[in-house]
């Protein structure tokens, strides 16, 4: 408190009112997200309200350190938002011949070359989705996606009769 002010009268009656009046100094109250701060102004010993939970893509808030108060305290208080990362995972579908592991990183974290897969008889023509550099702030499934291929059956040498070559799709029936 400052100081006061007050008021001293008599009632018709005889009676003393003495009114006091205090005056309280004003605090910052201050919380940081990512290094951008957001001020309030409160009175001493007045409730202090829990800021508002703060989002950030591929991190889950974990809460304000220090504590925020419940009242103001007689001096400028601070408090810097907390997170922690999350990871995500990049799942691979149809891979042919070539087992893929999942990958599960930190968010952000580099997701390095994926080798195309290889199946018998098929062409690999890509995934069906971009296979992201870092991981995304959200789970992934990529399909890969195949066409197949076509072989061709020549005949040499057959004497006196003539053969068509054939051509089929791989492990179709001649």
């Amino acid at each position: 408190y400052r100081g006061y002010e007050t008021d001293i009268r008599l009632t018709a009656d005889g009676k003393l009112v003495l009114k006091v009046y205090y005056i309280r100094d004003k605090y910052i109250f201050t919380s940081v997200v990512d290094g951008v701060p957001t001020t309030v102004e409160y009175y001493y010993d007045a409730p202090v309200a829990d800021p508002a939970e703060p989002a950030k893509e591929g991190y889950k808030f974990t809460g304000w350190t220090p504590a925020v108060p419940e009242t103001m305290p007689a001096k400028p208080v601070t408090v810097e938002a907390q997170w922690q990362i999350l990871q995500f995972t990049i799942s691979f579908v149809d891979t042919g011949d070539v087992a893929y592991a999942d990958i599960t990183k930190d968010y952000g974290a580099e997701v390095g070359t994926i080798k195309d897969p290889v199946k018998e008889g098929y062409t690999f023509l890509g995934w069906d989705g971009e296979v992201p550099a870092t991981i995304p702030a959200n789970d992934v499934v990529l399909t890969a996606q195949w066409k197949i291929n076509q072989y061709t059956i020549t005949f040499v040498d057959t004497g006196d009769v003539a053969y068509e070559a054939i051509t089929k799709d791989y492990n179709a029936e001649i």
